[in-house]
């Protein structure tokens, strides 16, 4: 297989490796051999495999990956060895994400045949990336007939289902949640995103420019904005009910103080049979019923109209911070 290297008394052969772990332990006995740059990198690729081991552990795991990807540009012999190395981030990023949104499209099929393609190829470029570090270390790029049976195999580490316990069973519980969990998948999916994307710009400075990054956010921009919808569709939604009021709360004031306005006129006219009353008092009594109610109605139509514009401004501002944010990675990141 690949150029059996020796690290010590051991031997490193990664595309025998019949673990995930023993993945990481095979990459850690390069990184021990390499020189620092190509170490700091190994050791960075090391943590999106220990992440897709144990992808509760984010946080600590993508903070080493960047401080292992700076400090192998500290140690890159030049500014080539220094754009191969962030190529290389680029690639172990894009095809950490392309093989998590892949996993979700397989886990959440209640036939998961139908994912099995996405997750496999997800999965090739997964090992792909962990091979070309490896050929790195190896000094060389290796054969195309070990190269195809190094991906192969390594691929198959990171696609490995249980087939025999997917039985009718599970497919029918995977049927009837299948709304539910792809929703929390999804969420889970985004927030990853959103979460990469502030470490992204946090690291600009070590990572650079880089189109892999940037078309991974042009690639879900949509589903992004959208996750954080409630910011703006809450306000819109308050301004449509405000909407609402400005035509609805007036229409009762009229509706209420006529019929309130009528049955006073209606007493002071039978009063106005028994006794002498003022000469043209029901006049008077409309001309003032109308100067109340239509004064209080354009005021209650104006405060609601106000504060429904208030609110339709504040949801678009929302909305257009929201795109820009995304628009702004996109274009950092773009080469």
């Amino acid at each position: 297989m690949m150029a059996e290297r020796l690290s010590g008394t051991r031997e490193i052969d990664i595309a025998s490796c019949s673990s995930l772990e023993e993945v990481q332990e095979s990459l850690s006995l390069m990184a021990k051999d390499a020189n620092k740059s190509l170490a700091h990198a190994l050791k960075a690729q090391i943590q999106v495999v220990k992440y897709i081991s144990k992808p509760d552990l984010y946080g600590s795991t993508f903070d080493l990956f960047f401080k292992n990807l700076k400090k192998a540009i500290d140690y890159a012999e030049d500014e080539e060895n220094i754009y191969e190395l962030r190529e290389q981030a680029g690639l172990m990023l894009n095809n950490f994400v392309f093989f998590m949104k892949a996993k979700i499209e397989w886990e959440v099929a209640v036939n998961r045949k139908e994912g099995e393609s996405l997750f496999l190829e997800a999965s090739h470029g997964l090992a792909e990336t962990v091979l070309s570090l490896a050929s790195m270390y190896y000094g060389g790029t290796p054969k195309a007939a070990m190269k195809v049976t190094a991906v192969k195999h390594l691929s198959t580490l990171f696609f490995n289902p249980d087939k025999e316990s997917d039985n009718w069973f599970k497919k029918a519980g995977r049927w009837l949640f299948k709304s539910s969990r792809t929703a929390e998948k999804k969420a889970d999916f985004l927030e990853t995103l959103d979460r990469l994307a502030n470490k992204l710009v946090d690291q600009y400075e070590i990572i650079g420019s880089n189109d892999l990054i940037a078309g991974i956010y042009e690639n879900y921009r949509d589903e992004l904005i959208e996750a954080h919808s409630y910011d703006w569709t809450s306000l819109w939604a308050k301004a449509s009910e405000y909407r609402e009021k400005s035509w609805g709360i007036p229409c009762f004031i009229l509706g209420i103080g006529a019929a309130l306005s009528g049955l006073v006129w209606l007493i002071r006219w039978f009063i106005s049979l028994f006794s002498e009353s003022t000469p043209g008092w029901a006049l008077i009594q409309w001309r003032w019923t109308g100067i109340v109610l239509g004064g209080a109605s354009v005021i209650v139509a104006i405060v609601f109209m106000t504060l429904s514009i208030i609110r339709d401004k504040e949801g678009d501002r929302n909305y257009l911070q929201c795109a820009r944010y995304y628009d702004g990675i996109i274009a950092l990141f773009k080469e």
